[in-house]
């Protein structure tokens, strides 16, 4: 399977759903801009391997699941 940036996007946004924080909240705990979570969020930026790889701690999940491979 093809990374898709539109399915990290709609990944990222159904788990912040899910656990019912704000981009803020995600933001302050990965260390970065809320920009940058709504970024990720509306598929204009991909995250780093490393925040990628806090996002994934943050959600519990692995980086398969933050990069769409479920």
């Amino acid at each position: 399977m093809a990374f898709s940036i539109d399915r990290m996007a709609a990944e990222l946004r159904g788990l912040r759903g899910k656990k019912h924080v704000s981009q803020q909240e995600v933001a302050d705990a990965v260390g970065v801009e809320r920009v940058t979570i709504k970024n990720y969020e509306n598929g204009l930026t991909v995250p780093s391997y490393e925040i990628a790889w806090k996002l994934a701690d943050y959600y519990g999940v692995s980086l398969d699941t933050i990069g769409g491979r479920s």
